[in-house]
């Protein structure tokens, strides 16, 4: 079996000396071992599990997100009340906690989303969520993280973890047809043939969900979760931070 250590970083490359999410962990590790893993195979697959795990979330839980691209009415499972906003929104109006750190994105004319990344944490926060623009980014770059944890403050053996690169926005609920999603985006040239039915842009559409051990489950842990969805190919973009700002 491969060293996880040789994957992972360790307590002092992660250099983090404030947190307290290692202290049950022995020596080094910084990692969390006997998780649940479960592939979510294509958008829609995964925007159905998600809208249900948020839809369970009731007052005292936490929901936090990132996203790279977001669009407000992105239906997660293609009815009516399903649209990012809408599920969000009714999140915290139920008294979850939901916090999001969204790219600010270069400008519109340049060809990306810097309108509808503000309008999704406009309404938002209009909804009561907290909503951050981020642009800690050099020149060029972009914020690229596009993940989900719920946190389930009386059942912490249901916690989740949706990680991978798969953004709530248009485009990315297709399925195993390859058809498209019904709320599409214009592609540019350099994606090939004129249709929209690329993942979100550069990532596949697979994904992994991980879930506590049973082990966890019985210690009623609740550190060590992680529902992760695998996307693969990378922005050559993507790096560090310059600026945070909010709405």
């Amino acid at each position: 079996m491969t060293d996880p250590a040789t994957w992972l970083l360790t307590k002092a490359e992660r250099a983090n000396p404030r947190t307290s999410l290692d202290d049950s962990h022995p020596g080094g590790q910084a990692w969390s071992e006997g998780n649940l893993v479960r592939p979510l195979i294509h958008g829609s697959v995964y925007f159905r599990v998600l809208y249900d795990a948020i839809e369970a979330a009731q007052d005292g839980d936490l929901v936090f997100f990132t996203d790279w691209q977001g669009d407000a009415d992105e239906q997660l499972i293609g009815e009516p009340g399903s649209e990012v906003i809408e599920v969000l929104g009714r999140a915290d109006e139920r008294g979850v906690d939901v916090h999001g750190l969204v790219w600010r994105s270069h400008l519109d004319q340049t060809g990306f989303f810097a309108s509808e990344n503000r309008h999704l944490g406009e309404q938002l926060q209009r909804r009561g969520a907290e909503v951050l623009l981020d642009m800690r980014v050099r020149t060029g770059g972009s914020h690229h993280q596009k993940f989900v944890v719920i946190r389930y403050r009386d059942d912490p053996s249901r916690d989740v973890a949706f990680v991978g690169g798969m953004d709530l926005a248009h485009n990315r609920r297709d399925d195993a047809d390859h058809g498209g999603d019904p709320q599409p985006q214009p592609l540019t040239d350099e994606y090939g043939a004129p249709r929209t039915i690329a993942a979100n842009g550069c990532s596949l559409q697979n994904a992994i969900a991980a879930e506590p051990s049973s082990t966890e489950r019985a210690r009623g842990e609740s550190t060590n979760r992680s529902t992760a969805r695998l996307s693969a190919s990378f922005c050559t973009s993507c790096s560090r931070s310059r600026r945070v700002s909010s709405f």
